[in-house]
């Protein structure tokens, strides 16, 4: 695939280069040495560390002209000795991002295909780059530029596992079926706020038949800075279906936020999220979660809160 890759590079930019207004081929290689002890889930007494090597490498591709823009970027994620010195081909390749934006008009295009969703401070929509492999969709949006202070986004996106004749049972392997979402973003001189509506939709076995029930979240944040001094302060809500079960959950959190020089911050906030006591013993689902966010950077550098599976979320270790 790396070699297919880079002769379509070298043809795109042949082909291309007379009339491309910009194009540009960059690489990242962030290889870290990690050692394990309690990470997510902590030792048992007859259990030793875990020391590795994991690296991240990515080769990537802009290409930009008067009405389109294209991004690809192809991505390896590997530890260090897991194939054989002399292993005649690696499974560890795949596209981290492959899409394309067709520009309408100054006010509207449409961008389709692979890509990193990140919204406001990641809390929701984030791309996860402390993980290796990052996180991206295969999604479509829509992108109004109303004015220069006012910003809509549309998103849709819609997932299966092969190409089938027939309707069959999704594995969500991306954690969910489909989507559908809006965001606004107006900004106000040092005020700013964005709004999002998420209905997400999950594939589930009832009673041996599938269907797909749908939780929607909605909420906002806002955020206004005036000299070394910037506040936040965002709130979300969570209703409809999950697996069956509704949904009432709910999440809140304020931050404060003074850098009286370059390089140093100072940071008072606090965080809610709703859950479910353990003497509840109602269906009903009481948990916040925050879905497609940076989850490591918000609940602590050891994970123990919010660890994704494809299918099920799991709100402590």
């Amino acid at each position: 695939m790396k070699k297919h890759f880079i002769s379509i590079l070298f043809l795109l930019f042949f082909t291309l280069g007379a009339s491309a207004q910009y194009v540009n081929l960059s690489a990242e290689l962030r290889p870290r040495l990690e050692n394990r002890q309690g990470y997510k889930s902590l030792l048992a007494e007859d259990q030793e560390a875990a020391s590795f090597v994991s690296q991240r490498t990515r080769l990537n591709l802009a290409f930009t002209q008067e009405n389109l823009h294209m991004g690809v970027s192809l991505q390896n994620v590997r530890v260090w000795g897991d194939v054989s010195t002399l292993a005649a081909s690696d499974k560890a390749t795949a596209f981290h991002e492959a899409w394309a934006e067709a520009i309408l008009s100054p006010a509207l295009s449409l961008k389709f295909g692979r890509q990193e969703i990140v919204y406001d401070d990641s809390r929701i929509f984030g791309n996860v780059g402390w993980a290796q492999q990052g996180r991206s969709h295969d999604a479509m949006l829509a992108k109004f530029t109303l004015d220069s202070n006012r910003t809509l986004h549309l998103g849709f996106a819609m997932n299966a596992d092969a190409q089938t004749n027939t309707k069959v049972a999704y594995s969500n392997a991306a954690g969910y079926k489909n989507f559908q979402y809006a965001w606004y973003h107006h900004k106000l001189g040092r005020l700013g706020m964005s709004l999002l509506f998420l209905n997400n939709g999950v594939n589930y076995d009832n009673d041996g038949q599938q269907a797909v029930d749908y939780s929607r979240t909605f909420g906002g944040r806002l955020y206004y800075k005036i000299g070394n001094i910037t506040t936040d302060f965002s709130s979300y809500y969570q209703g409809g279906q999950l697996a069956g079960n509704t949904m009432n959950a709910r999440y809140f959190s304020g931050n404060l936020t003074f850098r009286p020089r370059a390089g140093v911050s100072l940071k008072l906030g606090t965080e809610y999220l709703s859950g479910k006591d353990m003497n509840d013993t109602s269906s009903e689902v009481k948990s916040f979660v925050p879905l497609y966010g940076t989850n490591h950077k918000f609940n602590g550098w050891m994970d123990y809160f919010f660890c994704r599976k494809p299918r099920w979320f799991c709100w402590a270790a």
